[in-house]
This record gives C-alpha cells, sequence and structure tokens, in this order.
C-alpha cells in the first residue's frame, strides 16, 4: 500500500471518529444528558440506547488514540480498523 492511501484511510477513519462523537454529543445535549469527551459521550450514549455495541465503540476510540500522535504506526492501526468494518 502507497503512503497517499494509507494516510488516505487513517484520515478519514479519524475524520469519521470526530464526527460520530460530536454528533453523538448534540443528541445527548437534546436528550439533556451532559457530556464533554468522546468517552464520556459514547459511555452515555450507550446508556440512552444511541448505541448498541460498547466495546466496539471503545475499540474504535482506542484506534482513534493511536492514530492521533504518529501517523507512521499504520502497521498498526491499519489492521484494527479493518477488523471493525
Amino acid at each position: 500500500m502507497n503512503s497517499f492511501i494509507r494516510d488516505s484511510v487513517i484520515q478519514r477513519f479519524e475524520f469519521c471518529w470526530e464526527l460520530a462523537w460530536k454528533v453523538l454529543k448534540l443528541r445527548l445535549e437534546q436528550l439533556g444528558i451532559a457530556a464533554s469527551n468522546p468517552r464520556d459521550v459514547f459511555k452515555e450514549a450507550l446508556a440512552a440506547g444511541l448505541i448498541h455495541d460498547g466495546n466496539r465503540w471503545s475499540e474504535a476510540q482506542r484506534m482513534r488514540n493511536l492514530s492521533s500522535p504518529i501517523k507512521g504506526c499504520w502497521r498498526t492501526i491499519l489492521p484494527c480498523l479493518m477488523t471493525l468494518l
């Protein structure tokens, strides 16, 4: 896989992750539930029934945390991302 495709996959995952937690945060606010960070948002969304597989979301959060500081760790991140699909 060339570096352009690799970086594009990681960037798309990061974008989708940010969009997912921020949309859930807005929905929780509409329901009167306060949560300020992704971990709390997904915990509250699970409790509110907005999402169903908390373990999968936790794993996705772990992958997001891995992808953020070092783009060069794609050999670890990419196979893990593929298991979430």
